[in-house]
């Protein structure tokens, strides 16, 4: 499921489930740094793998994320 909202291209957010299991996917494929605010997917996000600098700042109502240019990421959300 894509998180962006429309007319945010960069990064790319998306949520993934395996059955319980909850992760969100950042993708950055442009030269420039880019952060986006999402809504907050409910828990402390576990970074699994990442490549470039990608930084993920939970809230109660809303998720900061900013990465790097050329950078990608895989977090586990934790309940």
């Amino acid at each position: 499921k894509l998180l962006n909202q429309k007319g945010q291209e960069y990064p790319m957010v998306y949520e993934r489930t395996l059955g319980e299991e909850k992760y969100v996917v950042v993708v950055n494929p442009g030269a420039k740094a880019a952060s986006l605010n999402i809504s907050s997917v409910g828990g402390k996000p576990v970074s699994v793998l990442s490549t470039g600098k990608v930084v993920y700042k939970s809230g109660k109502k809303t998720d900061a994320i900013k990465a790097s240019g050329i950078s990608a990421a895989v977090f586990k959300v934790a309940k």
